[in-house]
């Protein structure tokens, strides 16, 4: 039944993305279905059109189209039931396995396709077979190889230019350590592709000493997680007061600042990665030449420690701003609660004033205007902000400051008055907040 079969595919997706983790299974699941349209609309293409536009290497053909600009936003989009594989939509299992945000167990360094002695050759060969299962009757001759764009040609000509005159710049663009760079590499010379390599590696080994000193820090910070999880303990069981709430929040927010450079650690992981996974390729390649296999593997190792502590950097982060985002949740939270209490108390002590004042002998000033008094200035304060917090903060500070005048004031009269008269002079002091929260009359 349909409900059985989702509860399997279900399943079956948490168990790779537990495997693979949450950003690989996420960008396979992608990548498949953008393979599955191409390859679904190149084959009605061909059924139409029978062998005319037949290409000696269908699978390149399948790669063209999902690169291609004017197809790529498409793909992107497209969710089709008619190409789906699963019962559920593609952006609900992406959804459901970036939730989950797992690392994974096993990752890949390489493409699959490096595997291969010669991928593209073994694409080509295959094709025939696949035309053949399909009943389409053809000659070998008249295959055609897949032809890019000027467009498509154009990029390749400039990337491989960027790649050939690599600067010497701090860190080389972006392009340059994407993966897919990784076949274009392969295109240089020998001498090319290992002084690419070696000024890679020398410009690494130069950032190494200001990434050290940050990565220093993150891990200097694991004391101050322990003291982060005490913090947040307190806020989850005990009363803490406001001040020591926004005093804590304040040393926080400075502990965040020290963190701006997250970005410029996980840029050079990537590059690392790219750089990582270039080597690998010019090792798959080329495995009779020892010399620069050994170079290659020590340049593979170099990168693997360098990746290692910019991961536990990366790690500790992650643990800092988790811990950073929850505690600022509960501070919000018990400082909201807090205050909220407080305003109550405040406003019960205001009207438990009044409400004794008028059962006091004599005449004092003001007391009959003090309850639509206190009214209109806790309006006045919700009205200047909309921010909740901000908001109940206003009530708090006004009603402080009703409370004060009052006792002030109501001091005063009470001396007056208690001059006047014996009786007045006999009467016992007011009591303005009760303690057991009963109403104490004069």
């Amino acid at each position: 039944s349909r409900p059985v079969l989702l509860s399997l595919e279900k399943d079956a997706d948490l168990n790779a993305v537990l495997m693979a983790g949450s950003q690989a299974f996420s960008e396979a699941l992608e990548l498949q279905q953008k393979v599955q349209m191409s390859w679904q609309t190149n084959l009605q293409l061909i059924l139409n059109d029978g062998q005319t536009t037949l290409v000696d290497d269908f699978a390149g053909l399948v790669k063209k189209t999902i690169d291609r600009d004017t197809t790529k936003d498409v793909l992107d989009s497209a969710d089709p039931a008619s190409t789906r594989t699963s019962l559920r939509p593609l952006s609900e299992r992406i959804a459901d396995a970036r939730a989950d945000n797992t690392q994974g167990i096993l990752a890949l360094d390489i493409p699959s396709r490096d595997l291969f002695r010669d991928f593209p050759r073994l694409c080509k060969q295959l094709t025939p077979f696949f035309y053949r299962e399909l009943g389409l009757n053809f000659s070998m001759q008249n295959l055609q190889p897949v032809m890019l764009d000027d467009q498509q040609h154009g990029r390749e000509t400039r990337l491989l230019k960027q790649l050939a005159e690599y600067t010497s710049s701090t860190f080389l663009p972006d392009v340059v350590w994407d993966t897919a760079c990784a076949a274009s590499i392969a295109k240089m010379s020998d001498e090319k592709k290992l002084a690419f390599i070696e000024a890679a590696i020398k410009q690494f080994r130069t950032s190494l000493p200001e990434f050290g000193e940050t990565l220093n820090h993150y891990q200097n910070t694991r004391r101050k997680s322990v003291e982060l999880i005490s913090l947040n303990a307190r806020l989850e069981q005990n009363y803490v007061d406001g001040d020591f709430v926004k005093q804590q929040t304040e040393t926080l927010q400075k502990e965040q600042h020290k963190f701006q450079r997250y970005n410029d650690i996980l840029g050079t992981y990537r590059r690392c990665s790219g750089l990582r996974i270039s080597c690998a390729v010019l090792l798959l390649q080329d495995r009779k030449k020892k010399l620069r296999g050994l170079r290659l593997l020590g340049y593979l190792q170099t990168l693997h420690g360098i990746q290692k502590d910019l991961h536990a950097a990366y790690l500790v982060y992650e643990l800092i701003r988790t811990l950073y985002g929850r505690i600022l949740e509960h501070a919000e939270i018990e400082l909201q609660k807090t205050l909220e209490t407080q305003v109550r108390q405040l406003t019960d002590a205001n009207r438990l004033i009044y409400a004794t004042l008028v059962k006091l002998p004599g005449k004092l000033k003001g007391v009959d205007s003090l309850s639509s008094l206190l009214d209109e200035q806790l309006q006045d304060a919700r009205g200047k902000s909309t921010d909740p917090t901000k908001q109940t903060l206003n009530v708090f500070a006004t009603l402080a400051g009703l409370y004060r005048n009052l006792n002030q004031n109501i001091s005063g009269q009470l001396a007056s008055l208690a001059g006047e008269s014996e009786r007045q002079r006999n009467i016992q002091p007011v009591r303005l907040i009760p303690k057991d929260g009963h109403k104490n009359a004069a």
